[in-house]
């Protein structure tokens, strides 16, 4: 059976875990329906998500949580409901952050946290920019701190940063101490509105 054929709200959540979908099919999910499906798909539970079928959770929950909280979804939810789904979609990065295996999904994570203006994880991106076993996850993480202009908690992190075992992330903390010194008098951006 075609999957445009079906209705996929109507589908039990242990069946639609096992179903591949792509965005355009999460996105026809209602909002508490993407969640447990992003969630689930997310902590791998069943041990059959892929690496990009993890990524995909990670940009469907960042978009959730960006319509909700922006009030620009069209669901018929209360702000309670709204502000819960955020809440459980902030603690579903949380977990992948200290669970994630693949450093893919953890540059996701810290594009989502930034783009969302999810501060609350801030410390723990600052723990993980230490101590993450990939190169690309630590260079991710610092990366992020400055982009997110998060100074005290970078400024912390940098002298560990800048003795870092990876040339790489050394170069990036070296950019994480050119950016802070530019911009350390100036506001956060939070969310920018492009289009």
């Amino acid at each position: 059976m075609a999957l445009e054929t079906i209705n996929l709200n109507d589908v039990s959540l242990d069946e639609l875990v096992k179903m591949d979908l792509t965005e355009r099919f999460i996105n026809e999910l209602n909002p508490k329906r993407r969640l447990e499906f992003c969630i689930s798909k997310l902590k791998n539970q069943d041990g059959l998500s892929s690496i990009s079928e993890r990524e995909d959770a990670l940009i469907m929950l960042g978009e959730l949580y960006y319509k909700l909280h922006k009030n620009q979804d069209g669901f018929e939810l209360s702000a309670k409901e709204k502000q819960d789904i955020c809440n459980q979609v902030r603690d579903g990065f949380d977990w992948a952050m200290d669970n994630e295996p693949s450093c893919v999904p953890h540059h996701e994570i810290c594009y989502q946290i930034s783009q969302r203006d999810i501060r609350e994880l801030i410390p723990k991106m600052a723990q993980i920019a230490v101590n993450h076993k990939s190169e690309v996850s630590r260079h991710e993480y610092v990366e992020c701190l400055a982009n997110i202009m998060a100074w005290p908690e970078l400024e912390s992190i940098l002298p560990a940063m800048l003795k870092d075992s990876s040339e790489d992330v050394r170069e990036t903390a070296k950019y994480c101490e050119d950016r802070l010194r530019r911009y350390r008098n100036e506001p956060p951006l939070g969310v920018v509105d492009i289009f």
